[in-house]
């Protein structure tokens, strides 16, 4: 039954996505984030994010857009292995439109999160907001701006993760988004 719901529900939104190509233009935006903190008390322990979205939707005249966005994640610490995370989901949002200076606020529904360290693979679900400014430059823009993050993993490779694990981030972000 919960399988169904699935497959009716992706059809649904493939024929909202497919009918929305006649009245929106196309969206793509791909932007990075990096963040480190390095502290030295007789031994070096650095940590580090390295974090890439790509968005891909449908950009309708008043600015109402929606889109898909797959991010992955790497974090790197002294003495520990790597933690590396997929996400994949739908979302919406508001980007003005025009050849100008303009912002940008973006939602989206991670329905699919894994995070995996060593041998432990985390699965759950979660959601990102994007709050940023886009910067005309020839036919792209540039995107600069934060982005918060939430997951909540409730199970993990080996069983039920009692209590759930939760994750939240904020994140300085920089791109490119075209639209077309």
């Amino acid at each position: 039954m919960e399988g169904r719901w699935h497959v009716k529900s992706l059809l649904l939104l493939l024929s909202i996505l497919f009918s929305a190509q006649v009245f929106a233009d196309g969206l793509i935006k791909l932007d990075f984030g990096y963040w480190m903190n390095d502290v030295q008390q007789g031994s070096d322990n650095k940590t580090s994010r390295q974090i890439i979205d790509l968005t891909a939707g449908y950009l309708w005249p008043m600015g109402f857009t929606i889109f898909g966005q797959y991010s992955m994640q790497t974090d790197s610490s002294t003495g520990q292995q790597d933690g590396k995370g997929t996400s994949y989901g739908p979302g919406i949002g508001f980007v003005s439109r025009g050849n100008d200076l303009g912002g940008y606020i973006l939602g989206t529904y991670y329905f699919s999160a894994e995070y995996a360290q060593g041998s432990t693979t985390q699965k759950g679900t979660g959601y990102q907001i994007d709050l940023g400014l886009k910067i005309p430059v020839k036919s792209i823009f540039i995107v600069a701006g934060m982005s918060y993050e939430h997951f909540d993993y409730p199970k993990n490779n080996v069983g039920p993760n009692t209590p759930t694990l939760s994750h939240s981030q904020i994140d300085p972000r920089i791109g490119l988004m075209f639209e077309f």
